[in-house]
């Protein structure tokens, strides 16, 4: 299977029937990181949201989390979670969510197991949206983070190990110089940070390529472009046994990327050739932010 958060609500593809659903209807500003809970296999999709703080603002002020059965499809609401603003990708590790949060700069940290908040991973001392955190993965002891830097500069990855982020998220703490931050020179307006086969891939999405950055490099430039696409913003990606999944939406404007009637895409590329060998259509899915292959 794979799962689909759109701005019209979470999706399921069916590889092996094509069938296709809708699990969640639209939240009231859509869909977006989505993951695996280690602890249990049941699927966790953020959606952003305006629940305590009425801002005359275009971004979500909040986000509720909610859980999918993979077997039913069946959703329940685990937590809703106040001023995270503008969640973009989630990711879990052991009994935490880190989530995005690209207005204030930061990382939040939610403990499933407490069901409480447990800290904030700080980047820098300005709450202003600086560095446009919009992608976060886990990939062997490191935590990877994508700086997406609001095109105004190249995008950039920063890492820092799994041992020391429990602690430093209690302390609310300013990780920006803690870590590793390695600029991607001929990357920007970044989306993604997805682990594929020990390294990383990062959508450029504006630029319409997939980007393959090796995890052990220093070289600021060593990447390979895998997948180009002519047409259509690229973000979401995922890699399976099949081959690699991409995300392909229409460009519009933000106000326009909840249209019932805008389209998306799921496009499947061979791992050795990269040749396109299928494309599923998403019907009123609006924009595809996030995939993940079960």
């Amino acid at each position: 299977m794979i799962y689909i958060t759109t701005n019209n609500g979470v999706f399921r593809y069916n590889k092996k029937t094509g069938a296709e659903e809708i699990l969640r209807p639209a939240s009231s500003l859509g869909f977006f990181g989505i993951d695996v809970n280690p602890q249990n296999g049941k699927i966790l999709a953020a959606s952003r949201e305006k629940i305590k703080l009425a801002l005359n603002s275009k971004h979500g002020s909040d986000v509720r989390l909610y859980e999918i059965e993979p077997e039913s499809g069946t959703s329940t609401l685990v937590a809703e979670l106040y001023k995270v603003f503008d969640v973009h990708q989630i990711a879990l590790y052991q009994e935490f969510v880190f989530l995005t949060d690209t207005t204030k700069n930061r990382i939040h940290v939610y403990d499933l197991n407490k069901k409480q908040m447990h800290g904030v991973l700080n980047f820098g001392p300005s709450r202003k949206d600086v560095h446009h955190i919009n992608a976060v993965t886990v990939l062997g002891d490191k935590l990877w983070v994508g700086l997406n830097n609001r095109g105004e500069s190249n995008s950039a990855l920063y890492t820092i190990t799994l041992q020391s982020v429990a602690e430093l998220a209690a302390q609310k703490a300013d990780v920006l110089e803690l870590g590793n931050v390695r600029s991607l020179s001929g990357i920007s307006h970044s989306h993604d940070v997805e682990p594929c086969h020990g390294n990383i891939l990062v959508c450029a999405s504006h630029d319409g390529f997939v980007a393959q950055v090796k995890d052990n490099s220093k070289d600021s430039e060593d990447f390979t472009k895998i997948v180009s696409i002519e047409n259509g913003f690229v973000r979401g990606v995922v890699c399976d046994k099949e081959g690699l999944w991409v995300g392909v939406s229409a460009r519009a404007k933000r106000s326009e990327r909840h249209r019932s009637d805008l389209n998306g895409e799921i496009r499947l590329y061979g791992w050795d050739d990269k040749t396109c060998l299928k494309t599923v259509t998403i019907e009123g899915a609006g924009q595809i932010n996030d995939l993940i292959s079960i």
